[in-house]
This record gives structure tokens, sequence and C-alpha cells, in this order.
């Protein structure tokens, strides 16, 4: 039996990572990158302009779709 290549614990079937964990990972990473790294937040006035504006269109963004 496989096991989960994020947690270690083992997995039944299907790939090789919990739905869980790979969300949890890609979510943290997400947080991580826009809290640090991105430039757009000090731009904009508000939470809802920077998501119409840039979050929509982030390669992060799509990212954490993906592994939803």
């Amino acid at each position: 039996m496989a096991n989960c290549k994020i947690c270690g614990r083992s997995v039944t079937a299907g790939p090789v990572m919990h739905g869980e964990c790979l969300d949890r990972l890609v979510t943290e990473a997400a947080e991580k990158f826009c809290d640090n790294y991105c430039v757009w937040p000090n731009r904009c006035e508000s939470q809802e302009q920077l998501r119409e504006k840039h979050c929509d269109g982030c390669p992060m963004e799509q990212l954490m779709k993906l592994a939803k």
C-alpha cells in the first residue's frame, strides 16, 4: 500500500496523496506567497478591489482552484 507523499499515512487507492493534505499544502503555500511576496495589497484600496483586479488572475489563485 502506498503512503501519502505529504503526510506519510497510508493511501488505500487513487493518487499517492490525500486530497485534504494537498489542499492544506497549497493553501499554506498560497498564504505565504500572498502575505509575503504579493505587491498588490499595498496598492489597492480594499480587499474587494484587490480580489477583483488582481487575485482572480493570479497564478497562485489558479493553482488553489486546481487543488480543490
